[in-house]
Order: structure tokens, then C-alpha cells, then sequence
């Protein structure tokens, strides 16, 4: 009775333990990434009557040095358009990719 009762403490306290939550995301770049990205949206679109938004697509933070992935939505008259992705480099919030993965 003993033994299993240990083991079922470890079990319980185990699952605990590796159930612990992570840390928030933390995002470093996103007002360069996005700065960027409205000054070309300006440039293109002759406007600069939209608002924007941005999804996190991808996060990679190392000791080396990582990255930010952000997809910027803009919402100009009504339409929404999702034309820019920016990579960021985490040490310097360089930008150090600008694709437009979505054009045709």
C-alpha cells in the first residue's frame, strides 16, 4: 500500500512539474517592423488614411542572436490587405528580410 502511494505522489507531483506554464512571448521589434512596413504601404498606395495590425508568425530568440516574424495587415476604405511580412533581428531590430508572400 505504501509503494503505490509513492507512486502516485510522484506521478501527481511529476505531472505538475511539467505542466508548469511558459512565460509570456515577448516581442522585441514589432514598432520597427511595423514603421517599415506603413512607409511602404504609404509609398505604394499614395494613402495614408489606413490602420494596421500584426500577427506574430514566427519567434526564434538565442543567445546568437534570433529573429521576429511579423505579418502586417493594413485596413484602408473599408478592404483589408495583408501584403508585407518582416523579419527583424532581435540584437539591433534591424530588418533584415521584407517579402510580400501573399501577391500574386
Amino acid at each position: 500500500m505504501k509503494q503505490i502511494l509513492v507512486i502516485l505522489s510522484t506521478v501527481l507531483l511529476s505531472s505538475f512539474a511539467f505542466s508548469a506554464e511558459e512565460p509570456p512571448i515577448q516581442v522585441v521589434c514589432v514598432a520597427e517592423a511595423v514603421k517599415a512596413a506603413e512607409a511602404l504601404f504609404t509609398l505604394n498606395n499614395k494613402t495614408t488614411e489606413f490602420t494596421s495590425t500584426v500577427e506574430l508568425v514566427d519567434i526564434a530568440h538565442v543567445q546568437e542572436g534570433g529573429y521576429e516574424v511579423y505579418d502586417v495587415i493594413f485596413t484602408s476604405k473599408g478592404v483589408q490587405h495583408s501584403p508585407y511580412r518582416v523579419t527583424t533581428n532581435i540584437d539591433a531590430c534591424l530588418i533584415i528580410n521584407f517579402e510580400m508572400p501573399f501577391s500574386g
